[in-house]
């Protein structure tokens, strides 16, 4: 007697669900990006990052169908952005990668985790094995051409030492010490994404095409440099350099590559991968104004994704994750 497979989970269907829409955008700017690409080099990396993209999302088609779930309507980008002017410099492509990569091994590492049917756990695991592979060739590009800026370097100890004064968590004031290692890479990765926000709301600012939603975009430039020069702050203080800054990628074209809806949703998925990060960071931060800048920094781009989830709302913009019953809605509602 055959056993019949099980139904999936309300966590893999989230992350299927999910990561259908993130991958459907992805396409969306990937295409854009590779009609405007020249160099091979670059072109290969954005035809292997759209190629997992579409793969992926075949893969999660089949097994939401499986469960008669209903598929995302996703996005839908009819213009050709071949005809256009460039927005980005080509290098920008690259660091677009690297942050998406990073994001993906993410996602699929928590996805994994939260994996409980076999054929979901393999897509998961797959998908993991083929972000980490664009992230190592992605990395290896901007290495290769002196584009990458290495986080900053510090002297190792020479033996284990254990913390003798409780002024190892202060900071701000008084008696502090240094950032450690932790610290430091949370601080500078936060940077990297932050700046890589501020290049695209800047870029985002100058394409889309209702006065409403440019207001957001420029509130997004602001909040990010709000963020960078909080995190700057914390590396300078130990003469530690900042993170170089995407600003200068920005070309001054002003004719769009994406929809509005595209632009905004995009906006919202970034600052909510930045709060993330923060709240993961949160764990291994010991040092008071480190955890208060962090904190501060959760509620900042918390205020400002909420302003713009409501626009996406006003505007219908915006797709309903699958959810539980609502029991109370049923019994009020009685066929």
């Amino acid at each position: 007697m055959s056993i019949p497979t099980p139904r999936l989970t309300s966590s893999e269907i989230g992350y299927l669900s999910t990561g259908y829409m993130i991958d459907d955008m992805s396409q969306c700017v990937l295409s854009a990006f590779e009609q405007q690409a020249v160099d091979p080099e670059v072109l290969r990396s954005i035809a292997h990052a759209l190629n997992l993209a579409r793969s992926n999302n075949r893969e999660r088609a089949a097994l939401l169908s499986g469960e008669q779930c209903a598929l995302p309507r996703g996005f839908v980008e009819s213009e050709s952005a071949a005809s256009r002017p460039a927005l980005f410099e080509e290098r920008f492509f690259l660091f677009y990668l690297l942050q998406g990569a990073r994001m993906g091994l993410h996602f699929y590492a928590e996805s994994l985790s939260v994996s409980v049917r076999e054929d979901f756990r393999c897509f998961s695991a797959d998908s993991l094995a083929a972000a980490s592979r664009l992230y190592e060739e992605t990395l290896e590009l901007l290495l290769s051409k002196g584009l990458y800026t290495r986080p900053p370097v510090i002297p190792v100890p020479d033996e284990p030492e254990h913390i003798q004064k409780p002024s190892f968590l202060q900071g701000g004031f008084g008696d502090t010490r240094p950032l450690h290692s932790m610290e430091i890479a949370n601080v500078y990765k936060g940077m990297e994404l932050a700046g890589l926000i501020q290049a695209l709301c800047t870029a985002f600012a100058q394409t889309i095409q209702r006065k409403d939603l440019q207001t957001l975009c420029v509130r997004g430039t602001q909040t990010a440099e709000e963020h960078l020069e909080r995190l700057g702050r914390l590396l300078e203080q130990d003469d530690l350099p900042r993170a170089p800054s995407l600003m200068s990628d920005v070309r001054d074209s002003q004719s769009p590559l994406f929809s509005d809806r595209l632009m905004l949703c995009h906006i919202s998925g970034l600052f909510g991968s930045l709060i993330t990060h923060y709240g993961q960071a949160l764990g291994s931060a010991m040092k008071h104004d480190v955890v208060a800048a962090f904190l501060a920094l959760i509620a900042g781009a918390g205020n400002y994704t909420e302003d713009v989830t409501e626009a996406l709302i006003r505007n219908e913009w915006l797709e309903k994750t699958p959810r539980a019953l609502d029991r109370e809605a049923l019994l009020q509602n009685p066929k």
